[in-house]
């Protein structure tokens, strides 16, 4: 009869190489090598390290004993992140992966060696993991499910060999780990546009540059995942696909993602030029591709201003393809998330009834979800606009809503960046100018590539009477977002930002230019004419008015006093009127 020494219960781990009679056929000397090295160097640490122990190896697979869950667990994803980080120079088809297993229950200690059905179930748990993933029973998920910042995948019931009931499974997966701090991916998490930032070639003579494209991917990536509409694949994933020739679509259809970036780095002597394209995997077109040169004296820097021009110009593409599909798809059954991008659509093109519309759809969204910070944000951003652009009827009710939604965004998500921009605007519009600013350096504290966070970071200098400290951040607004819906805002802000500076000319071309931007509004033409009157160019300050009764035929000088500009310094709001008042304008 066997000598059973002790019975207790444990987190067992079974870890298996993926494929690995086709890498023994391949090259059988290469695979047991890169076997007995990962186990030696990245497994036997960690397992030492989460206070496991490895009770034996079988062939390709690896049995470990941990006496928690969350240990094994812990310890699961660590070797799972480490075994990426050693593939990724390592072509495909060479590289050694693993799946891995865990389940907790009553094993059987006989000399060593651990029995029972804990290792049983571990042993075909592990044959449902993906490729460099982690799946867990459900005994082990709801030891570890509070307890450890990761997204597990419930992946229901399983009929596994050798068992007699289906059991539950959750699973780690590489590309969507630590996405966010609930234990399963939220329906609008899913519904979300989806890209992966394959590796940026090196396609310079000089091998050193390598570390270069690396580290612009990794830095792309940490930008692009700073922005909440977008599901970003982590880098781990990403890394993975170096130095392979897969196909993209290939790519898509196994990481499921939509939008696809590719990115070459060259230099030659102290010049360097970075290119980006970006693909729409569904319509295999690409959708927007460009080429950015600099010098390699402060490498640093240049890497960040890469990195932020990138990753909102990659940002702002996405959203304009997601803004023309959502018109295409079913108007039935919409979920917050599809009504708030309804909203966005409409917001985006700027006139009173997009406004009211757009407003609409974002009550609706927090209707449905009124933890949904974003429709929150966006909704607090609309009504205050309205008080922007006079469309108010009451104007201190406007902004008590808009501070309630802004409130409730905040409470909801502390990081959202546009509800710290929108609660800069709110004292904006109350006038307490450095609450204004402190919170528009917040928002862009929560997301330094958010070109709309420097755009209201500078209006809030403007409308403080600081002109000067407002240039630097409305141009890295420009910068970030060239093409921006809002470019008009862009202009006539910069337009008024130079000329109180005492730049005239440069203020009047740069207004001439937002009154002949799409979606702009009559402030473009008001400032045009403000700073043609300065000028002396009367004809062409008239003429300005006239576009500006022409947009807002109720405009006169009482109501830019007490409600479009009320919430400029007195100093600027006088400056202003006395040169309207050499034109012809309603009083």
């Amino acid at each position: 009869m066997e000598n059973l020494e002790e019975r207790r219960l444990a987190a067992i781990i079974f870890a298996d190489v993926v494929s690995y009679s086709r890498l023994i056929q391949k090259n059988e000397l290469r695979t047991i090598n890169s076997f007995k090295s990962h186990k030696s160097e990245l497994f036997d640490p960690l397992i030492l390290k989460f206070g496991g122990r490895t009770v034996k190896t079988i062939g390709d697979g690896i049995l470990m004993e941990f006496p928690s869950a969350v240990k094994a667990t812990e310890a699961a994803i660590s070797i799972q992140e480490g075994m990426i980080e050693r593939n990724r120079h390592v072509k495909q088809e060479e590289a050694i992966q693993f799946r891995i297993g865990i389940h907790i229950g009553d094993i059987l200690i006989s000399d060593g060696d651990v029995l029972g059905d804990g290792v049983n179930i571990a042993s075909r748990i592990e044959g449902l993991a993906e490729t460099n993933g982690v799946t867990i029973s459900d005994d082990t998920f709801r030891q570890v499910k509070d307890r450890l910042n990761v997204v597990w995948v419930d992946c229901g019931f399983k009929n596994v060999k050798n068992l007699e009931h289906p059991i539950q499974t959750w699973s780690w997966v590489s590309s969507i780990n630590n996405k966010n701090k609930k234990e399963v991916a939220s329906d609008i998490e899913q519904d979300k546009p989806s890209i992966v930032i394959l590796p940026f070639k090196n396609l310079s003579n000089d091998d050193e540059k390598e570390f270069l494209a690396d580290g612009l991917t990794e830095d792309i990536i940490s930008a692009l995942s700073k922005f909440k509409s977008l599901f970003v694949i982590a880098k781990n994933t990403s890394f993975s696909f170096k130095d392979q020739s897969s196909n993209i679509s290939d790519i898509a259809k196994e990481l499921k993602v939509r939008y696809i970036c590719e990115g070459s780095v060259r230099s030659s002597g102290n010049r360097i030029r970075v290119s980006a394209q970006l693909n729409d995997v569904e319509t295999g077109n690409s959708i927007w591709s460009d080429k950015y040169d600099g010098n390699l004296d402060d490498i640093f820097e240049l890497q960040d201003q890469i990195t932020q021009i990138l990753s909102s110009q990659i940002h702002q593409e996405v959203n304009y393809i997601e803004l023309s599909n959502i018109k295409k798809r079913d108007a039935v059954n919409f979920k917050a998330w599809e009504l708030f991008q309804r909203g966005l659509n409409s917001l985006y093109l700027m006139n009173k009834e997009s406004l009211y519309e757009a407003a609409d759809y974002f009550y609706k969204s927090v209707e449905i979800d009124n933890n949904f910070a974003q429709a929150h944000s966006h909704l607090a951003f609309t009504i205050s606009h309205f008080v922007f652009l006079g469309f108010s009827e009451n104007i201190n009710n406007d902004i008590a809503k808009a501070s309630t939604h802004v409130n409730k965004a905040l409470d909801c998500d502390n990081r959202d960046s546009l509800a710290h921009e929108m609660l800069a605007r709110i004292h904006s519009l109350s006038k307490k100018h450095d609450q204004a600013i402190a919170s528009a350096e917040k928002a862009i504290e929560c997301n330094a590539n958010s070109s709309s966070a420097y755009f209201f970071y500078a209006s809030a200098f403007l409308f403080a009477n600081r002109p000067k400290e407002a240039l630097d951040p409305m141009n890295k607004a420009f910068k970030l977002s060239p093409k921006d819906p809002r470019r008009f805002a862009f202009l006539h802000g910069k337009a008024m930002i130079l000329g109180e500076m005492g730049h005239l000319e440069e203020s009047v071309a740069l207004a001439r230019e937002a009154i002949s931007t799409p979606h702009g509004d009559f402030r473009s033409a008001l400032i045009l004419a403000r700073y043609c009157a300065e000028l002396d160019l009367i004809d062409e300050g008239q003429r300005a008015i006239g576009r500006v009764l022409e947009i807002n035929p109720n405009f006169t000088l009482t109501k830019l006093r007490e409600s479009y500009f009320a919430h400029f310094d007195s100093r600027i709001l006088e400056r202003f009127i006395k040169n309207l008042s050499k034109l012809e304008v309603p009083l």
